[in-house]
């Protein structure tokens, strides 16, 4: 869906409400147009509010409130259509009323899958302080957009596939291409001498995402390039180059690919990407990993070549049957989207098919070492996804235990590997490369280690002993719950009521709860904090002390849990270039491990590359 019909399709809810909203008729109390109201009718959190929808008008807003997600106006009609929820109202002065729908927080993440995948641009707004600790209204920013093609989130994404935005760029140099995965930080360039050569490779990558620079000719050739070939509708908008807050070289990781970037005069569309990237994620620090493709070292495959072949895609049955589904039994994420971009730029130059061969072949005739590889493969998770939400501070522990348990597993299986009577000096080189590279890491790996452990049910934590203030707290949070326990049996005691039990909401705090049947027998210290159908709720000044102290310890603990998991999160930067190298290594070898497996198990043999125009098949099907 282009944008501009995102922005129509947001609007147009104004004039054509959804069926779930026609008890929203009485157009004198029903306010739906943000636009259009007076300002005296809004309190202080719509204003807020309004003020934040202006600056996306383009995109839903999802508005954090409490423990909820809420969206109003013209948003909440189009959320409860498309999410199927329900729509309601909250009430302005003098009577008016707005649309409003909303979904807990907890919940969010499968309501914006929904969202996206129907083509929809969501702005989402949180709360930037504690609500107990403001002064007045709580400050709220939108801390992220999300777009198609800038998914983060794993659950969202094929694990095995790029989610590309596509940038596309026109210039006296000619017609530049970058294909952009912002959920794993890969980043590929091309450049065109023609624009017809640009969109048959566009379209071969299946973009979620086009932004461009230039005419709005180039849209309209983008869009209807894209209908051709049978693509969902995708969303497409122009942008304007942008000064970037540092030098270019400090977005990208190899200077030797940005160097050749620049040599093709493609350094715009580089700066267009990111600061479209940045522009959606407000403070986010992007770093790509850059590859250039020259075109001349690659087979051109028309997207009819593509269709006819069969390579990605069966017509009218999808993967299975293609011939990617036919070769991928790679083993981790990483290979799959390797095999696949090959699959999509077969690469024609000749040194290169010679290198992957030899590796292959070395794989081919080391069997255990096969075997033992692809086993250990499977203790490694996607390095580049995980990294990417660490990298832009959208992770947590639960990634950096993974990172680390992953890169550890790597280290042991090179360790386990014996290639001494391997035939391939390319393949025993190659592992030395990545043994050399994971060697780097012994240093973080060690302080992961010493860091974090895993919990019951997959949660986790840092290890007793790590952090001697963050153990401090820890001890006083246990120390309050058995308080509590104790605090409760010695007022059951004094007051003699059995059924007496001391809970805590976040509403109201810590409260002794007393059933009706028994408030004859409640102390004169008890305080009465809220009463319910069949039991008064009580407070006391000792229950209310421990409430102010437990409190502050919680908040203590927290804050100390976010810096020791920034200071991990800045020790991965730290190593990042290299675990990225060591992805892009292990990415390439599964796929050619996988190779070597196929061949084994299907009969499939090396090719001999001879110069010329022959082609001898022997025995072939």
């Amino acid at each position: 869906m282009r944008e501009r019909e995102v922005v129509k399709a947001v609007r147009s809810r104004t004039s054509n409400p959804s069926p779930k909203s026609s008890k929203l008729t009485d157009k004198d109390k029903v306010l739906r147009d943000y636009e259009k109201v007076p300002p005296k009718l809004l309190t202080p959190l719509m204003r807020q509010y309004v003020a934040l929808k202006r600056k996306y008008p383009d995109a839903i807003l999802l508005f954090r409130v409490g423990d909820f997600y809420e969206t109003y106006f013209q948003d909440a009609q189009l959320f409860a259509e498309v999410a199927e929820i329900i729509l309601t109202r909250r009430p302005l002065p003098n009577g008016y009323e707005i649309p409003m729908a909303g979904v807990p927080y907890h919940s969010v993440d499968s309501y914006l899958k929904i969202l996206v995948e129907r083509g929809y641009k969501v702005a989402i707004a949180e709360q930037l302080e504690d609500p107990k600790k403001a002064k007045g209204l709580v400050k709220r920013d939108v801390v992220q957009v999300i777009t198609s093609g800038t998914i983060l989130e794993p659950d969202f994404l094929n694990a095995r596939a790029y989610n590309f935005l596509g940038v596309v760029t026109e210039n006296s140099r000619g017609y530049h291409l970058l294909a952009v995965d912002f959920s794993s930080r890969r980043a590929f360039y091309s450049w065109f001498n023609d624009l017809p050569e640009l969109l048959k490779e566009l379209r071969s990558l299946h973009p979620s995402e086009v932004i461009y620079k230039g005419s709005r000719e180039l849209e309209r050739l983008i869009s209807e390039s894209l209908k051709e070939s049978g693509e969902r509708r995708v969303s497409i908008s122009k942008r304007r180059e942008e000064e970037l807050p540092g030098p270019l070289e400090s977005y990208v990781e190899d200077p030797d690919s940005l160097y050749k970037v620049e040599q093709f005069g493609g350094a715009d569309t580089l700066k267009i990407a990111i600061s479209y990237l940045m522009s959606l994620n407000p403070g986010i620090d992007i770093k790509l990993s850059l590859q250039v493709h020259e075109t001349s070292k690659f087979l051109k495959l028309d997207p009819a070549t593509m269709r006819n072949l069969e390579v990605l895609e069966v017509p009218g049955r999808g993967e299975k049957g293609s011939l990617l589904w036919a070769l991928d039994k790679c083993v981790t994420p990483m290979g799959s989207r390797t095999l696949r971009m090959w699959l999509v730029k077969p690469v024609s130059d000749r040194e290169e098919l010679r290198r992957r061969t030899e590796l292959v072949e070395g794989f081919y005739k080391d069997q255990l070492t096969l075997t033992e590889f692809r086993e250990g493969l499977r203790g490694i998770g996607d390095l580049d996804r995980l990294t990417s939400k660490v990298r832009y501070r959208r992770g947590g522990l639960k990634e950096i235990y993974n990172i680390g348990v992953s890169l550890s597993n790597l280290a042991e299986l090179l360790r386990s590997l014996d290639l001494s009577f391997n035939p391939s000096e390319l393949l025993r080189k190659r592992m030395e490369l990545l043994k050399d590279l994971v060697a780097q890491l012994h240093p973080l790996l060690e302080e992961l280690d010493r860091a974090l452990e895993l919990k019951e049910e997959g949660a986790v934590d840092f290890r007793r002993g790590y952090d001697e203030l963050l153990d401090s707290y820890r001890e006083l949070l246990e120390g309050g719950q058995q308080w509590l326990e104790s605090y409760q049996e010695r007022e059951r005691r004094r007051t003699g009521i059995k059924s007496l039990k001391v809970g805590y909401n976040q509403v109201f705090g810590y409260y002794i709860e007393v059933t009706k049947a028994n408030l004859s027998l409640v102390p004169s210290d008890y305080i009465r904090k809220q009463t319910l159908t069949s039991a008064e709720r009580f407070i006391t000044k000792e229950l209310k002390e421990f409430e102010e102290k437990f409190m502050e310890a919680q908040l203590n603990y927290q804050e100390r849990v976010s810096q020791l998991t920034e200071k991990l999160f800045e020790e991965i930067d730290s190593y990042l270039p290299v675990i990225d190298k060591i992805s892009r290594e292990v990415a390439e070898l599964d796929t050619l491990s996988t190779f070597a497996f196929l061949s084994l198990e299907r009969g499939y043999v090396k090719p001999e590359f001879v110069r010329g125009y022959t082609l001898k098949l022997k025995r072939a099907r």
